[in-house]
């Protein structure tokens, strides 16, 4: 019995935690979300959109380039 009155007595205590973590748990995720796109577009803002690799228009001026 002693044991579970201290976890009621620790569950009452954090009774806040319970009622508030669905909430934070969004909040949270909602913040990695915007943290994680703010560092993916971080490079396009700063050095504008470079997309060499999958680009065939920027291909064929490079080889456009290099055969002249």
């Amino acid at each position: 019995m002693k044991h579970e009155d201290e976890r009621l007595a620790l569950t009452s205590a954090f009774w806040w935690l319970r009622r508030w973590s669905f909430p934070m748990q969004l909040g949270l995720i909602a913040v990695i979300c915007v943290i994680s796109f703010a560092i993916r577009v971080f490079s396009v803002i700063k050095f504008e959109s470079v997309i060499h690799e999958y680009d065939p228009w920027f291909n064929y001026r490079a080889t456009k380039y290099l055969v002249t």
